[in-house]
């Protein structure tokens, strides 16, 4: 009995986290589910398919995200795959999206998480802006490259 009334306390809840799955200019953002809660935190995926190359999708999210002061990485084999991921230590939002190369296209996985976990309480966004002016946590620098690091 708790646990259906969890369950449904839980499906009434709005997920207070921002609405901005990370998305790739002139691509269909397809989402996967709609109010997911994975462990307790809120989540949020889609899927995409971009007619460009995987460097230059991964350098267009690595760009984006590093303009608006997100703390930035790239990981993979820089070859097939690229996973890019951006963190904003003060709101707790982690954006990242899987890229995958396939033939002369590149399929790309978004992911948008908050931080909290439900069991702890969300505090509403009012922005997932994370800039300077957002107070990014001191000492926290985007990355800024025109190239992406190359594995060996």
């Amino acid at each position: 009995m708790i646990g259906v009334l969890s369950a449904a306390l839980l499906s009434s809840m709005p997920l207070l986290m921002p609405d901005e799955l990370p998305a790739y200019p002139g691509t269909v953002l397809t989402r996967i589910g709609e109010r997911l809660i994975v462990d307790g935190v809120p989540q949020q995926l889609a899927y995409f398919v971009a007619r460009d190359p995987l460097e230059a999708v991964a350098l267009y999210f690595l760009r984006e995200w590093g303009n608006k002061g997100y703390l930035t990485t790239a990981d993979g084999d820089f070859r097939q795959e690229i996973v890019v991921s951006a963190f904003c230590t003060r709101e707790a939002i982690q954006r990242a999206v899987v890229l995958r190369a396939q033939g002369r296209m590149t399929i790309g996985f978004s992911r948008l998480t908050c931080g909290e976990r439900r069991s702890q309480g969300l505090t509403p966004y009012a922005s997932a802006e994370c800039g300077p002016g957002a107070g990014a946590a001191k000492g926290d620098r985007a990355t800024k490259s025109d190239r992406l690091p190359r594995r060996r």
